[in-house]
């Protein structure tokens, strides 16, 4: 039975790494879509037994649930149905990632699943996007209708958590200086990604995010011969990378973008519409992916919140504003009571991950909510094997 267990788990890690290694390519991610994620799927809940896997996918699980009661009412039914297929995807990835997290040997390779699918989502762009660009001398965003340039942005948030999370989990002492170290790389590479997507949220966001992290792992959790090498590095970077940045930001489309005001941003526009929107449509709303009809520039909300308000009705939105609730009520808690660190990173993931909700729609999305239910589920793994006396806390 334990040999059969692990051949398992090595098929489903297999079709995982394959689902994320060609989630932009035409003609593999269908088989990824509709037999790899089914097969991971289908194994996963021959072992589990049950649908309900933790509390945060009992939740997910729920807002589908109203997701595909208001369908019916749905002012054009094709595109909720769309919605609906993508959702399923949703279903199956968010059930495997639950299912395996339980497995504190698995964390570590769900992680790193994050990093191989930001390397092909990178190569992606770097062939099929950025090379166009470049011959035809385009002063645009990088994203096409595969890669939206959002989607980019928020893939380095998660390429950020990861190999942070990764230099604090691996136990082997190389590979740890490896991540942490590589948690440093992502800095430039995260003023690049701002620029060349023209995302302001990159800034807003990532910059915090990095700043906050380096914070408690150095400055919090670390000691003072760290610091002062940090602050060197630091300084140092800062120093070589200066001018190339301002060079390229001054010459770039988000230069451009920064310069207007918030109220000229279409955003701001698509708040004020999905907002009245939901007023109109309180109960069940105008139907899932419905928003965008009703839209000036016929575009989605770009707000989590506000898209199942206007799409679901209020009792959607509310079940996505518990389900986030509940995260961050169990983290405080947790670090209340322990004093764990991990508890405070996961802490710090939330604040972001609501943040990064209101620039764009995450719920129905496969890798982006996939995300959020992998370090839920870390978080429940890591005190429940840690903390099993204090399990009344929860």
């Amino acid at each position: 039975m334990l040999r059969q267990n692990k051949l398992f788990t090595i098929i489903i890690m297999m079709l995982l790494f394959f689902a994320a290694s060609v989630s932009l390519n035409d003609a593999l991610n269908p088989i990824s879509l509709y037999v790899a994620l089914p097969a991971a799927f289908v194994i996963s809940f021959m072992h589990e037994c049950k649908v309900k896997v933790n509390v945060y996918l009992g939740i997910l699980f729920l807002l589908y649930c109203w997701v595909l009661v208001v369908t019916p009412f749905s002012v054009n039914i094709e595109n909720s149905a769309e919605q609906l297929k993508q959702i399923l995807g949703c279903i199956l990835l968010c059930y495997v990632f639950a299912s395996q997290a339980k497995n504190p040997k698995l964390i570590m390779w769900l992680y790193l699943l994050y990093v191989v699918l930001y390397v092909g989502t990178m190569d992606y762009a770097i062939n099929n996007i950025m090379s166009v660009m470049d011959k035809i001398g385009g002063r645009e965003r990088v994203g096409d209708q595969k890669l939206n340039a959002n989607t980019l942005a928020y893939y380095t948030f998660f390429l950020t958590f990861s190999v942070f999370i990764l230099g604090e989990i691996i136990q082997n002492k190389w590979l740890k200086k490896v991540f942490n170290w590589g948690f440093f790389l992502v800095i430039p590479l995260s003023l690049w990604i701002s620029i060349i997507t023209a995302s302001r949220q990159v800034l807003l966001l990532q910059v915090p995010l990095v700043t906050v992290l380096i914070y408690l792992r150095y400055v919090k959790f670390g000691n003072w011969k760290t610091i002062l090498l940090l602050s060197c590095l630091v300084v140092c970077m800062i120093i070589y990378f200066y001018d190339y940045i301002m060079l390229q930001y001054g010459e770039s489309y988000l230069a451009e973008r920064s310069q207007r005001s918030f109220t000229e941003d279409s955003r701001f526009v698509l708040i004020k519409e999905s907002v009245a929107l939901g007023l109109d449509h309180m109960f069940v709303g105008v139907g899932p992916s419905c928003v965008r009809l009703f839209t000036y520039e016929k575009a989605f909300s770009h707000n989590t919140f506000l898209e199942l308000w206007a799409g679901t009705g209020l009792v959607g939105m509310l079940i996505f504003i518990y389900l986030v609730y509940l995260f961050f009520k169990r983290q405080i808690k947790r670090y209340k009571h322990t004093k764990d660190k991990m508890f405070l990173y996961f802490l710090v993931f939330g604040c972001f991950f609501l943040l990064d909700q209101m620039f764009y729609v995450f719920y129905a999305s496969l890798w982006l909510i996939g995300f959020f239910i992998l370090v839920a589920s870390h978080s429940e793994t890591y005190f429940n094997y840690k903390y099993k006396d204090l399990k009344q806390i929860k």
